[in-house]
């Protein structure tokens, strides 16, 4: 009997993890604004650089819809209290995954930002 119920908690636990996605990884990478290219996103494991008029870094989260975003600097590493700054974005990515749209969850505008994969032309 104790057999049997080590068995199924493994493959409990197997069926879960078959499950899990991980949704950090699809955004991994620089991304342009399509209107802007000076302007975009380099999304790494842990920061995301937005690179604008005023570059920040800050951490960040994932759930498939919803980016999180907590922890904002400067590049100097100065922490920034902006309130004016949003920090929860609905995303969205096209079948190819080359092609971000995002908003901020709380903009009375809902303005969509849309973003270009930047791919790296260079061969290993």
């Amino acid at each position: 009997m104790k057999t049997e119920n080590i068995i199924l908690i493994f493959i409990f636990f197997i069926i879960l993890s078959c499950n899990s996605k991980d949704y950090k990884t699809e955004l991994i990478g620089k991304w342009n604004l399509i209107e802007y290219p000076e302007y975009g996103l380099i999304f790494t494991k842990d920061s995301l650089f937005i690179n604008s008029t005023n570059p920040t870094k800050q951490n960040w989260s994932s759930d498939g819809i919803n980016i999180f975003l907590k922890n904002m600097t400067d590049l100097n590493m100065n922490k920034l209290e902006l309130k004016w700054f949003r920090n929860h974005f609905l995303y969205t990515l096209n079948t190819r995954k080359d092609t971000l749209e995002w908003r901020a969850e709380k903009d009375s505008t809902k303005t969509h930002y849309k973003f270009v994969r930047v791919i790296n032309n260079l061969k290993n």
